[in-house]
């Protein structure tokens, strides 16, 4: 599969409710921040990662901010990063539409633009 914005949604979409527990951290110095957690796996993944563990069945450390392995899979560096802030909620410049787009294609609830 070659990635772009609407596939790479459509993967985060299709991940299994009964193997993937997704939430937006409350507080702390990660507030804002998403979170999947698979079953069996001790590791904490983000959007980015949890694609590309559905594509390859392949887990990578969820700091790989470049995330190189993405692109392998045709998603152009530009919009991995775009990618990241929304995740983060990274100052003022993040894609608020983009995170709106994630956490609804997670089945979780959209934040006000």
């Amino acid at each position: 599969m070659c990635l772009n914005k609407s596939t790479f949604l459509e993967v985060l979409s299709q991940l299994d409710e009964k193997q993937w527990t997704a939430w937006v951290e409350p507080r702390g110095p990660i507030e804002g921040c998403i979170h999947l957690k698979r079953v069996g796996s001790e590791m904490l993944f983000s959007p980015i990662t949890a694609a590309y563990y559905q594509l390859t069945q392949e887990e990578i450390h969820r700091g790989s901010f470049w995330c190189e392995e993405l692109q392998t899979l045709g998603i152009p560096w530009w919009y991995v990063v775009e990618i990241a802030y929304a995740n983060i909620k990274c100052g003022t410049a993040y894609n608020k539409r983009l995170r709106n787009d994630i956490l609804r294609s997670l089945r979780l609830p959209e934040e006000k633009i």
